[in-house]
């Protein structure tokens, strides 16, 4: 159960990530449409619903990974943090994240 824990962890920061990466690239995307020419422009347009669908798989990932990460937030980090020192480490991470 510990390593399906673990790898859920993981698997939520990663969605994380990736939600911030789609929605900077998008950002670009949407400054670039002000000058795009036709074939660029088409380029962007083919590009933002990918975009789009990977940023609602990332969030959706960390809704449903956020449940058991939440059930199991003390035992599988808070208690390890505390115990090693790294409690204000884990507090700078979530608060990246």
């Amino acid at each position: 159960m510990s390593v399906a824990i673990i790898i859920n962890n993981y698997l939520h920061d990663m969605a994380t990530g990736v939600l911030v990466a789609a929605a900077v690239i998008m950002y670009a995307m949407v400054r670039k449409l002000r000058t795009a020419d036709g074939d660029r422009l088409a380029a962007l347009r083919t590009a933002y619903p990918a975009l789009t669908r990977l940023a609602t798989f990332a969030l959706v990932w960390i809704a449903v990974g956020g449940v058991p990460r939440v059930i199991f937030f003390r035992e599988s980090e808070w208690d390890p943090a505390v115990a090693k020192g790294l409690v204000p480490a884990l507090a700078v991470k979530h608060v990246l994240m």
